[in-house]
């Protein structure tokens, strides 16, 4: 049995899964989303995308904890008023470093090599530029759903099972890989895989989960920011 006692990755003694685990839950995921595109809304596929995503992390990570500890393991020792500047000191400068300095080198970087350069996430652009009641459906999950489930799931569930496997820092580099691969469009790759060794590293610095959710939930509302305005 192997274990890992770190206060947010650590299960004490309890089991670890394989790391190999959530790759095949996420894969599974995928599958479900996509066999429903054709009968549902995509904005109920992404819903459901989401929250299965939500669930399967909350499963991996915090479930299997001592319920006494899953206050510890979102807050650490922090006040929520110092998540929230946490999650703003960081978020703010993280956003523009990685839209304003990373993004056009990327794109820079493959246009002199003659790659092209695909278009990121025009389906959701087009849908939060609407101005119906769509736009608001897609902004509540672009800034309140999608930033909770993914955190749960890579920096809690992938991070915590490849952590205790591989260890520590192995499980950094993975969970943050993993993260940006997932993301497809070789631009947003390296930005979220960025995304990702910055929020696992204030999992490791502050031990509190809600920080990375903030930070993702303050990078993703900039960028809406930014697409209506």
């Amino acid at each position: 049995m192997n274990t890992v006692d770190h206060p947010v990755l650590g299960r004490g003694s309890h089991p670890v899964i394989s790391p190999i685990i959530p790759v095949v839950i996420w894969v599974l995921i995928g599958l479900i989303a996509a066999a429903v595109v054709p009968v549902l809304h995509p904005l109920a596929v992404t819903i459901i995308h989401f929250s299965l995503l939500l669930a399967a992390g909350l499963g991996m990570w915090l479930v299997p904890q001592p319920r006494e500890r899953w206050g510890t393991l979102w807050q650490g020792n922090c006040t929520w008023l110092e998540i929230l500047g946490w999650g703003l000191l960081v978020g703010v400068p993280t956003w523009v470093v990685l839209n304003y300095g990373v993004q056009p080198l990327v794109i820079w970087i493959m246009e002199t090599m003659s790659i092209s350069v695909p278009e990121a996430q025009t389906d959701i652009r087009s849908t939060l530029t609407r101005g119906d009641w769509q736009a608001w459906v897609q902004i509540l999950i672009t800034i309140g759903l999608v930033p909770l489930a993914e955190e749960v799931f890579y920096r809690g569930a992938v991070f915590t099972t490849a952590a205790a496997r591989l260890g520590i820092w192995v499980g950094f580099g993975f969970q943050a890989l993993f993260f940006g691969f997932v993301h497809m469009n070789p631009v947003v790759v390296v930005v979220t895989a960025l995304l990702g060794v910055i929020n696992g590293y204030m999992v490791l610095r502050k031990v509190a989960m809600a920080i990375p959710v903030v930070i993702h939930v303050v990078f993703n509302l900039l960028s809406v920011i930014v697409v209506l305005f």
